[in-house]
């Protein structure tokens, strides 16, 4: 288990290279974890 500190149904923050690169959900895909992304490259619209 990693704790990720927010809740199931809030965005997580994705870096890249020690920044904030994206804004992501989690869910699963084919049984298995997944992030889906809802805005990347620091622009507010989701994707």
């Amino acid at each position: 288990m990693i704790p990720l500190g927010v809740a199931t149904s809030q965005p997580l923050e994705v870096w890249a290279e020690d920044r904030p690169w994206a804004q992501a959900h989690l869910g699963a895909s084919a049984g298995h974890l997944a992030l889906k992304l809802h805005s990347a490259g620091g622009s507010a619209d989701p994707l």
